[in-house]
């Protein structure tokens, strides 16, 4: 699989030929977008190295705004949840014939 994926062309650089070809955008239009993305990048990495948090900070304010609901009733009976709770959790018994990938097997284990 490794080996057909080192192959194939990256999806942006397949939508950027894309583009280019369609006369959407030109290659100079192209370029100083990526490099306005890339300096935006980076900087947002360079600045989150001095960020300082509690780890109990971790929620956003919409976040924090939804655990202040109340009660936070979702509308979906109990036991649905719980049905769709546990079946998301493991594997089907009968696969139809089909196995699984080890590593799928071993996350459910």
């Amino acid at each position: 699989m490794y080996k057909q994926v080192v192959k194939m062309q990256p999806v942006a650089r397949e939508y950027e030929a894309e583009l280019l070809a369609e006369g959407v955008i030109d290659q100079d239009r192209l370029a100083a977008m990526k490099t306005k993305i890339k300096t935006e990048l980076e900087s947002a990495y360079s600045n989150s190295k001095n960020v300082e948090f509690e780890a109990e900070q971790w929620a956003s304010a919409e976040w924090l705004h939804t655990a202040e609901m109340g009660d936070n009733k979702s509308g979906v009976p109990l036991d649905r949840l719980r049905d769709v709770g546990e079946k998301i959790s493991v594997l089907p018994a009968d696969d139809g014939g089909k196995k699984f990938h080890r590593l799928i097997r071993k996350i459910f284990e």
